[in-house]
């Protein structure tokens, strides 16, 4: 749905395809079937987008996990603070 909203893709489409398609074959055809392939191809880096989202969600939850990535944010925003006091 965000490709179909975007003018971007359009314009992708319209302007870059064309010049793949051979000699001779129709370009309607032939640009659709492009569109298949992309189409194809976007669902299933986003099926796997959300598979491995899936997995580093339930791992990222574990309160081991939690406590080293609140010290580690910690650590950063305290760095930070301490950079922002020393400057003049």
């Amino acid at each position: 749905m965000t490709n179909l909203l975007n003018p971007k893709v359009g314009v992708f489409f319209v302007t870059f395809l064309p010049g793949f398609v051979p000699a001779g074959d129709p370009v309607g055809l032939t640009t659709l079937a492009f569109g298949g392939v992309f189409l194809g191809l976007s669902v299933a880096y986003y099926a796997v987008l959300v598979a491995l989202a899936t997995r580093v969600s339930a791992w990222m939850t574990t309160p081991r996990v939690r406590r080293r990535m609140d010290a580690l944010t910690g650590s950063v925003l305290v760095g930070f603070g301490a950079r922002l006091a020393v400057e003049s």
